[in-house]
């Protein structure tokens, strides 16, 4: 039987991490900004385990003023800032997904507490609920 090593692969989450740190020093680099000791490690490391990444790189382009979102992340010119624009394009979508996602919750529990407010406790024991 061959050896495998696939276990050994990265995986989806560390991918996320390690790519979200590498943009955040394109990123600092572009704003000439000191590049935090650990987003270098996190870049640099295959096995990218620190998720502070992500939400920090989110923070800091929500932060860029219009011209600076031009140059830095929607430079067609520049592959890296292309990547940048496709994580940070994906990471809109998936926001504004769980931002549906909370509304309708909400939205679902209202409905289900005003349904259970209209039914007597009778009604309520007899389904189950009380």
């Amino acid at each position: 039987m061959p050896c495998r090593s696939d276990y050994l692969e990265q995986t989806h989450e560390e991918a996320n991490n390690q790519l979200a740190a590498q943009l955040l020093v394109y990123v600092y680099e572009a704003l000439r900004r000191d590049v935090p000791d650990w987003v270098a490690t996190q870049a640099s490391s295959y096995y990218a385990h620190d998720t502070r990444s992500v939400p920090l790189l989110c923070k800091v382009i929500k932060e860029l003023t219009p011209r600076q979102l031009k140059q830095i992340v929607y430079d067609g010119t520049n592959s890296t800032a292309r990547k940048l624009a496709d994580w940070w394009d994906k990471h809109q979508q998936m926001d504004e997904e769980k931002a549906r996602r909370a509304r309708r919750a909400t939205a679902d529990k209202r409905l289900r507490e005003s349904a259970l407010n209209k039914l007597t406790t009778a009604e309520k024991r007899a389904l189950g609920i009380s």
